[in-house]
């Protein structure tokens, strides 16, 4: 069974390079914030983008395994650009939506004419994530980030 589970190059590379950008990015939580935000390890967003490095590591790893010319090399780099393009793209306005709904919450809670059932209403909302996506720097330090432990795994260490 757990032969099976880590026969496959692409899936554990891709999944360390995740791992590392999680762990660096509750490390960078640490040093800004004196305390540990476990969430982090799991969180969306931030520096750097553990998307971009799971994609990198994966299509670097597909390129070596299989070549330029395959089709699994080719199903995963259109696969990382919607990927990458989803996270400086579409999360990046939802969390930049997430803002203005958190202000406008802010707002509509401070309007001394809001009636008392409106405002317990409101204050059952949880405020909404803003971290959802990514700026172009943290995509390209993910995909950095990505490709290089796939080098290292599958060129230095050969553990592919």
């Amino acid at each position: 069974m757990l032969r099976t589970v880590v026969s496959n190059p692409l899936i554990n590379i891709g999944v360390l390079s995740w791992l590392i950008a999680q762990l660096i990015k509750t490390i960078r939580s640490y040093i800004q914030n004196r305390f540990y935000n476990w969430h982090q390890m799991i969180a969306a967003g931030g520096m750097p983008s553990a998307h971009s490095a799971f994609v990198g590591s994966i299509v670097y790893t597909a390129w070596r395994l299989f070549g330029f010319s395959s089709p699994i090399f080719a199903v995963l780099t259109c696969f990382g650009c919607v990927v990458i393009y989803d996270a400086m793209g579409v999360r990046w306005a939802a969390g930049r939506h997430a803002e203005a709904i958190n202000i406008m919450k802010e707002c509509l809670l401070a309007d001394p004419a809001l009636t008392e059932g409106r405002k317990k209403n409101l204050l059952q909302i949880e405020e909404m994530d803003t971290s959802l996506g990514h700026r172009p720097r943290e995509v390209l330090a993910g995909l950095v980030l990505g490709v290089l432990i796939a080098f290292l795994c599958f060129d230095v260490f050969h553990l592919a």
